[in-house]
């Protein structure tokens, strides 16, 4: 009874495999015509059908991420091309460069160069004679180029700022010295000033107090 169960579900799971099979390349055969016709919306519906079936199909994989590259969604393309590019599948050399290739121009359009170069340089290693891969890849390498070009300059610019910045700190600090020091000099002359009159009030009234009154010439009468 066992085995005959066991031969029963077998059965059931080979058929019903073989029909998820049938409708995961159905799928593709139509997200592959849509996609032909620049129907990128339909086709990326056909395509997500298909990862419904197998998620991991590296073939799904591709084409889903390849239609959402064209409709511009970086993240979610480079999300499935980088999965595409980890199958075994990928291995194979047509497979291999199309992928890479692929997820390189992802990384390009995000102005991630040395990771858009990485890519570029494993699809080479499955077709060296790709020219528009290698295209690519020179680009990108001007582009990182004058990406740290840009980088180095706006690096140093905000180094001059800052010494300007300090320069003209230390410039002002050192014009407040010699005001501060002429406010203590006339500070301190005009308490000089003060001191010298009141030495000279004293020293008028002290000679005042030791004159002698003058006498009368004449007698009273």
């Amino acid at each position: 009874m066992r085995l005959v169960i066991f031969i029963f579900l077998s059965f059931f799971f080979v058929e019903s495999n073989m029909a998820q099979q049938k409708q995961l390349r159905s799928s593709l055969r139509s997200g592959n015509r849509f996609y032909h016709q620049e129907n990128l919306k339909n086709a990326e519906s056909e395509y997500r059908k298909a990862y419904e079936i197998d998620s991991l199909n590296t073939q799904v994989l591709y084409n889903l991420g390849t239609d959402l590259l064209m409709q511009r969604d970086l993240q979610q393309a480079n999300e499935l091309l980088s999965r595409a590019s980890n199958s075994a599948l990928s291995k194979n050399k047509l497979k291999g460069t199309k992928i890479f290739h692929n997820l390189g121009v992802t990384y390009q359009s995000a102005q991630q160069y040395q990771k858009a170069i990485e890519s570029y340089k494993q699809a080479l290693r499955y077709n060296p004679n790709d020219e528009e891969t290698r295209y690519n890849l020179v680009l990108c390498q001007k582009l990182l180029k004058n990406q740290q070009q840009q980088k180095n300059q706006q690096q140093q610019e905000q180094q001059d700022k800052k010494d300007q910045k300090e320069e003209k700190k230390e410039q002002e600090k050192q014009e407040q010295q010699p005001q501060n020091q002429m406010s203590q000099e006339n500070t301190k002359q005009l308490l000089e000033a003060v001191k010298q009159e009141e030495r000279n009030v004293k020293e008028r009234m002290n000679q005042q107090k030791v004159q002698p009154k003058s006498r009368r010439k004449s007698k009273d009468w």
